[in-house]
């Protein structure tokens, strides 16, 4: 049977976007702040929180029963001691970018020569980095030890533009989150949901031209567009767009779609389509046959990758069968160069009809 787990998701955006307030709206949750007291994002909010740098000028609430100064140390501590805590409800990590910085620096300091760059230490040849994946691996298993105790994990991050390059179409520009690509690697796959938050943005045409222009609405994408401006995953089915609000997300999260619901649409498409029809290669497919490999599939994340190529292909059957009726109909107005025409009815003569 399926695992409820709660959901562990990522918002990413430009700084400013209201990515920490999104945070602070929600029940029960506990801040872990990876920036150092004049840099959080959360100062301003009446919210428990554990700060993992030292800080001579304010007074600040550090880690419980950890004296160590290993940031590293400290961190899998404050996931340990929020995990323990009866009334945390959801545990937010403010910021990756922290986080990526406090491994670093963890590493660099474990280094046995004592050098001081990640291109050199630990023998090089990107071995550091290497060691930072299997150490950003070690992160999700603590977290989900969090996920097991009923706890949500929430994760915020800045947005960068990168070059995304793929050998079969030419590479383009995609707001990503801004960390090494060994460290988001295995988030990325851990991730139920990676929502980018930014103002909203609308178009207009103008002297014949679109223009775009934003409408300060500030939003949650949880879809990568066809433009692939943007990063984003899903695993819900989630609209495409939320208002950038903790209250419009649970409502859309709680209405989420289930495997059951999905079916009943899937099928409901599928009873639009003819029995059999000839597919792109000439092949007979037959509507039973895509009916029994849905119901081999078992997850929503399945399903939702399914339905949008079963809507497109009875979007191609009806377009080939208009297609075909159009043919039809000129070539009964208009036949073809060569084709026989029908011959014409020869009259009886009329016989004479004696009085």
């Amino acid at each position: 049977g399926r695992i409820m787990m709660p959901p562990a998701y990522l918002i990413f955006g430009p700084a400013a976007t209201g990515k920490s307030t999104f945070a602070s709206q929600a029940p029960g949750v506990r801040f872990i702040a990876t920036v150092s007291v004049d840099k959080s994002g959360t100062n301003e909010f009446d919210v428990p929180r554990l700060f993992l740098h030292d800080c001579q000028r304010v007074v600040i609430q550090k880690v419980p029963q950890c004296k160590s100064p290993c940031g590293w140390l400290r961190l899998q501590k404050s996931i340990a001691y929020w995990t323990a805590d009866a009334e945390c409800k959801t545990i937010a990590l403010d910021h990756l970018g922290g986080i990526q910085k406090i491994l670093m620096s963890h590493l660099i300091a474990t280094d046995p020569k004592g050098l001081k760059a990640m291109n050199v230490i630990h023998g090089g040849y990107g071995k550091a980095w290497d060691m930072a994946n299997a150490e950003v691996a070690n992160l999700l298993n603590w977290l989900d030890l969090a996920r097991d105790a009923g706890k949500e994990v929430l994760i915020l991050a800045h947005s960068s533009i990168k070059r995304v390059r793929d050998p079969e179409i030419d590479s383009w520009e995609q707001h990503q989150i801004d960390v090494h690509e060994k460290i988001v690697g295995p988030i990325h796959q851990w991730l139920d949901l990676a929502m980018y938050a930014n103002l909203d943005r609308a178009t207009i045409e103008e002297n014949g031209q679109r223009k775009a222009f934003s409408t300060g609405e500030r939003v949650l994408h949880t879809q990568m567009p066809r433009s692939m401006a943007f990063f984003a995953k899903d695993r819900f089915g989630l609209p495409e767009k939320i208002d950038l609000s903790y209250r419009a997300f649970r409502d859309a999260y709680e209405r989420r779609p289930t495997i059951e619901s999905l079916r009943a649409e899937i099928d409901a498409i599928i009873d639009k389509m003819p029995t059999e029809w000839k597919g792109d290669k000439g092949e007979v497919v037959v509507r039973t046959g895509i009916r029994d490999h849905v119901a081999k599939l078992t997850s929503v994340h399945a399903l939702l990758k399914m339905r949008p190529r079963i809507e497109a292909r009875l979007e191609k059957i009806e377009e080939d069968k208009k297609a075909a009726a159009e043919e039809a109909a000129l070539d009964t107005k208009h036949p073809k160069v060569g084709a026989k025409l029908p011959e014409p009815k020869s009259e009886q003569p009329k016989k004479d009809v004696k009085e």
